[in-house]
């Protein structure tokens, strides 16, 4: 494969914690593994380097941000990016989340220039979100702007074909580095439960806790089972 400059993009990144930057810095390290080079162009303020990703520029934007969420709302920020592709010289735009105007506007970029653009969604979209991303589609036409529309997911997939007038979206799963394979232990008595979150509200740990004394309930005292949380947050 020919290596490429590849441009990843989204309002938010290191240091702030959540799937999407998570995602972009895994997916940055990989493409540079593959020979790629690779560059951030993000709204999150912080150091000029990651500590995860050496030898890959970030170029954080120094435009206004909504409060609460952390993006940029003005769209001479975003048309910014027309001039910054350019300069730049990227083969490709990869955006990330359609919740987050900086990479819809490097979608669009990626337009104007003519460069190839994937613009992926991260997030469910229901209930208002679905009719004001489709209003948004007909006013705009948002869903045409990158070259290729993907999601994590096929339920995120099927979201975003409500949430548009998108004529495909194609599901990209998130990458997972897989170990060397171990040697099988001996099947347990115990039953044994692992799950890797952070332990934050929106994520539900209490919810796991709760559906995990039901299915304990369920197997009765013959079986005993075991539920173990891995992770960092404010409900550890």
């Amino acid at each position: 494969m020919t290596p490429m400059k590849i441009a990843l993009v989204s309002d938010w990144f290191a240091p702030r914690v959540g799937g999407v930057e998570r995602h972009m810095i895994d997916l940055a390290a990989g493409l540079r593994r593959r020979g790629h080079a690779v560059e951030v162009v993000t709204a999150t303020p912080g150091d000029a380097e990651h500590l995860e990703l050496p030898g890959v520029p970030i170029h954080r934007l120094d435009v206004p941000r909504l409060p609460l969420w952390s993006t940029v709302f003005r769209p001479r920020d975003g048309a910014r990016l027309v001039p910054f592709f350019a300069a730049r010289g990227y083969d490709l735009v990869h955006a990330h989340s359609i919740y987050s105007p900086l990479a819809l506007a490097a979608a669009w970029a990626g337009r104007e220039l003519r460069l190839p653009a994937v613009l992926t969604a991260h997030s469910m979209v229901r209930h208002a979100g679905i009719a004001a991303f489709r209003a948004l589609d007909y006013a705009l036409m948002w869903s045409s702007w990158p070259s290729v529309l993907t999601a994590v997911s096929d339920a995120v997939a099927a979201d975003l074909r409500r949430a548009s007038f998108a004529q495909e979206v194609h599901v990209l799963p998130n990458g997972l580095t897989i170990a060397p394979p171990v040697q099988r232990r001996p099947a347990r008595a115990e039953l044994r439960v692992v799950s890797v979150m952070r332990l934050v509200p929106r994520k539900r740990p209490a919810a796991l806790v709760t559906a995990f004394a039901a299915l304990c309930a369920r197997l009765g005292p013959t079986r005993p089972a075991r539920l173990v949380l891995v992770g960092g947050g404010p409900l550890g």
